[in-house]
C-alpha cells in the first residue's frame, strides 16, 4: 500500500530564501542517501494555511521504504548541522501520513 508524507511547517518572516537554500541542501543529502522520492513544494495561498506556510509532499510506496530511508537519514553525519541551521527558521512543524486510496 502507498503513503503520503505530508510535512507542515510555519515559515518566520522574511526567511523563504533561507527555506529554499536548505531544500536544496536536503535534496542533496537525501539523493546521496537514495531511496527518497521526489518532493513536491508548496507554499500557503488560502485555506487553512497562509502564504507563511510550507509544505512539502511525497509518496512512498509502503511504510517499510519511509522508515528505511528516515533510518539512513537520521544516522548520516551531515544531517545534525542542517537540522540546526533550520533552527528558527521553520516553526510549527508537523508531519501527516496518509494512506493513497487511488
Amino acid at each position: 500500500m502507498a503513503f503520503l508524507e505530508r510535512v507542515v511547517e510555519r515559515v518566520a518572516v522574511n526567511k523563504w530564501d533561507v527555506v529554499k537554500a536548505l531544500e536544496k541542501e536536503w535534496d542533496a543529502l537525501e539523493a546521496k542517501l537514495d531511496g527518497f522520492p521526489k518532493k513536491r513544494r508548496l507554499q500557503g495561498f488560502a485555506g487553512p494555511y497562509g502564504w507563511d506556510y510550507f509544505v512539502f509532499e511525497r509518496e512512498w510506496e509502503s511504510l517499510a521504504a519511509y522508515e528505511a530511508a528516515y533510518d539512513r537519514l537520521w544516522k548520516a553525519p551531515e544531517v545534525k548541522a542542517l537540522a540546526e541551521a533550520g533552527l528558527g527558521i521553520k516553526t510549527d512543524s508537523r508531519t501527516e501520513i496518509y494512506a493513497v486510496l487511488e
